[in-house]
């Protein structure tokens, strides 16, 4: 149910908490907060993509995510149940992660990194 996706999609866009949707993390002191600026969900037949754009990812955060937005497509969660886990209200419950075959980062943007190596200004 793409449609659904769309709709669940819509909730990860902003500055949230993923610690719900993150593997564990080499430093246990780092901070879960992350921003997202657009998640757009894209069918072709049978076939969708996911393209996420955010300021930063955790270990497993974007394969959570998808995870999440396809046991919502399924009727496995309810929006409800995802808003939860962003809330971090979700008496420890984490999304399932998908596996990471099909899994592609498409583009890196680096802010104010000089070429030639420079400092940064």
């Amino acid at each position: 149910d793409f449609t659904t996706m769309r709709e669940g999609a819509k909730l990860f866009v902003g500055t949230h908490d993923f610690a719900g949707f993150s593997g564990p993390l080499a430093n246990g002191t780092s901070t879960t907060v992350r921003e997202i600026m657009e998640v757009a969900v894209n069918e072709s037949g049978e076939l969708f993509t996911v393209d996420i754009e955010g300021n930063a990812f955790l270990p497993h955060q974007v394969r959570r995510m998808v995870g999440a937005l396809v046991d919502l497509s399924r009727g496995k969660m309810t929006k409800y149940e995802l808003r939860q886990i962003l809330d971090r209200d979700s008496n420890g419950q984490v999304a399932h992660s998908l596996p990471p075959q099909g899994l592609c980062l498409m583009n890196v943007k680096y802010n104010k990194i000089p070429l030639g190596g420079g400092e940064i200004k």
